[in-house]
């Protein structure tokens, strides 16, 4: 006599909404952000094995089989409380076909075996399917929850096995929360790609390197990290209040007092070099390399001053730690964004 599958009455999941599933279904969209930061409390997978890669709580253990894709055990390796991962290459996969064949399955693995209707199951920007499961052998009840997650070429599944509801809320999260196919998805990975800002009172237009974080200032934007700066601003006044007319102005009170630039730019000195010309999106810049020092730490950069038609001058700061990681490239970046300039 085949078994039968009871549905259960009751529902209840980690999801903040949930809607039973009809006919149509979301398909998600990869996430290809690079060089994410590892939350407090979590470790990184990531192997040859799967090609994907996701956080999991610290001082769990992880094992990889070709049959069942990822295992995140909770206490002991082998034993329940467990989550599993994997990623089945497939065109055309529907919740409905999913789970019609999840259904057969279990039927044919347990003696008693109910389960909820499949719920829409929306996790930090995703959209999953889920269905949970009450399954004996005829001693003891296990708690099984399967998440099937769509994308165009593929799916992925998350199978978790527990004694009791809820006991691996914080394993499915952050698993279905972290889970990239992305290279390089988490770590430190140099970042070279930039972002477009326009301030609403100085108008200037620029673009700046994302691996730096921006700040806005009333007179422009200040961009930063460990290892780089860039300010770039309008100067129309001086800190004693001293009006600054046009970049001529700003030179002589550089001239009149050695420490002005560095004053002006944050930096505990500031040593130039011999001056030149050049030109940003068609205005004349005097351009002057430079050599920073902050916190007894040496910067190498460039400064670059330019007048305003509306007054004042236009002021373009970048300056790099020496001899630290990625030092090339972040020359490479602050010199771009200071082509873009525009006023």
């Amino acid at each position: 006599m085949r078994k039968k599958l009871t549905v259960l009455l009751f529902f209840t999941t980690l999801a903040l909404g949930l809607t039973a599933c009809g006919s149509s279904y979301v398909v998600n969209r990869p996430d290809t952000q690079k060089g994410k930061p590892i939350t407090n409390g979590m470790e990184l997978y990531e192997s040859t094995d799967a090609d994907f890669c996701f956080l999991y709580p610290a001082g769990e253990t992880t094992a990889y089989s070709e049959a069942d894709g990822v295992a995140i055990y909770k206490n002991k390796t082998g034993n329940a409380p467990y989550l599993l991962i994997k990623k089945t290459d497939k065109k055309g996969m529907t919740p409905e076909k999913y789970f019609k064949a999840s259904n057969e399955q279990m039927l044919d693995t347990f003696k008693e075996v109910a389960s909820t209707k499949i719920y829409e199951t929306p996790i930090d920007g995703k959209t999953l399917y889920m269905t949970r499961y009450v399954v004996s052998d005829g001693a003891k009840e296990t708690v099984i929850e399967r998440y099937i997650e769509l994308y165009e070429d593929y799916y992925i599944q998350y199978t978790a096995v527990s004694e009791e509801t809820g006991e691996l809320n914080t394993e499915v999260y952050y698993a279905i929360k972290t889970l990239s196919m992305a290279e390089d998805a988490y770590g430190d990975v140099f970042i070279d790609t930039f972002s477009q800002y326009i301030h609403p009172d100085t108008q200037m237009n620029i673009e700046l390197p994302d691996a730096l974080e921006v700040s806005t200032l009333t007179i422009g934007y200040l961009a930063s990290s460990d290892d780089a700066m860039m300010l770039c601003v309008t100067c129309t006044k001086d800190d004693a209040g001293n009006p600054i007319r046009n970049r001529d102005d700003f030179l002589a009170l550089a001239a009149k007092d050695t420490g002005f630039v560095a004053s002006y730019i944050g930096a505990d000195a500031a040593e130039f070099g011999k001056g030149s010309v050049e030109t940003i999106q068609g205005v004349e810049y005097y351009s002057y390399p430079m050599t920073l020092t902050f916190s007894n730490r040496i910067y190498s950069g460039k400064l670059v001053l330019a007048d305003r038609t509306t007054g004042g001058c236009a002021l373009g700061v970048y300056g790099v730690k020496e001899n630290c990681e990625n030092y090339d490239d972040y020359i490479e970046l602050c010199e771009e964004a200071l082509s873009s300039m525009e006023y």
